[in-house]
């Protein structure tokens, strides 16, 4: 049971490593896979509506060094997409680095599978996706 808490305890539980986004132009449409992570992560409190614990282990575990012009909707603009251009977002699940970019989508549509959607699965992350939802 140890060896599997072992990482709360390590100060460098991973190398540095990118946050994929895919964006796919489809006779569609265009279509966004995952949309990463925001800058606002590097904020004090950020994660404090997620709880005492899940606030620590989140401060405590995870690093993230994003600046405004690495989210999402500036780098669609680079690529001459507008986030309103978007036809649809699918996440491939509800990790914090998959969905905090969701809030340069206000009016897109986003498909999540059912069975990550549930509570049961992850529950802080349905709460976080709800949160960016109600942001619409």
């Amino acid at each position: 049971m140890f060896a599997k808490l072992d990482f709360i305890f390590d100060k460098k539980f991973t190398e540095w490593m990118p946050i994929w986004v895919w964006v796919i132009e489809h006779p569609e449409g265009i279509f966004i896979i995952d949309t990463g992570e925001n800058s606002n992560i590097q904020t004090p409190g950020y994660f404090k509506s997620s709880g005492v614990f899940a606030n620590w282990l989140n401060r405590a575990m995870f690093r993230f060094q994003i600046s405004r012009e690495q989210e999402i909707d500036k780098q669609l603009l680079k690529l001459n997409i507008k986030p309103k251009d978007v036809k649809a977002v699918f996440l491939t699940h509800l990790h914090l680095d998959h969905i905090d970019g969701l809030k340069h989508f206000p009016e897109t549509k986003i498909v999540v599978n059912k069975l990550v959607f549930l509570p049961s699965h992850d529950r802080e992350a349905g709460k976080r996706l709800k949160e960016l939802m109600a942001l619409k």
